[in-house]
This record gives structure tokens, C-alpha cells and sequence, in this order.
């Protein structure tokens, strides 16, 4: 599923369910090594902020990474497929 878009949407899906749900930021680990997830995590708004000592336990180090999560939108703004329910995901 690499390099198509998978993992980006599941991201998205899981920022817009936390901020939807009153969560202010995210965190995350991820290996130091692992370039594909280091530039989709950036990419998709985190941060690395503390660097974990041999995180892995086989000497590897890892990164903690955030991101600040948009206040849930007012449900009174009702998106033109919401029709009423009170839910403010957008479609496309």
C-alpha cells in the first residue's frame, strides 16, 4: 500500500476523530531510521520533539513526535452532506 495515499487518509481520519472529539494534540514514536514514516508524519503536521535512547531496544533510537489539532468546527456551520445531523465532516 506504499505511495498511495493509504496511510496518509488513515492520519487524516484519526486527526479529524481526536480533534472531533476534543483533543488538543497527538503524539507519536517512530524509529529514526524509518524515512518514509519520518516525511509522512512531517507532512502531515508533526514534529519531532524529544529524541528516546535506544527506543527499540536493539540500540535504535526514536523520536517522539507531535502535532496541534484544530478546535472541532461548530456544528452550527453544518456542511452541505451533513443534512442536519449535527456532524461536520466534509465530503468530497
Amino acid at each position: 500500500a506504499r505511495r498511495r495515499g493509504v496511510a496518509r487518509r488513515f492520519l487524516d481520519i484519526a486527526k479529524d476523530y481526536a480533534s472531533d472529539n476534543g483533543l488538543q494534540q497527538l503524539h507519536l514514536e517512530v524509529g529514526v531510521s524509518n524515512r518514509p514514516a519520518l516525511a509522512l508524519y512531517r507532512a502531515a503536521g508533526f514534529a519531532a520533539r524529544t529524541r528516546i535512547a535506544n527506543y527499540y531496544g536493539l540500540g535504535e533510537d526514536g523520536y517522539r513526535m507531535e502535532t496541534s489539532l484544530a478546535r472541532p468546527r461548530d456544528s452550527s456551520s453544518a456542511c452541505p452532506t451533513c443534512s442536519g445531523t449535527g456532524s461536520t465532516r466534509w465530503t468530497s
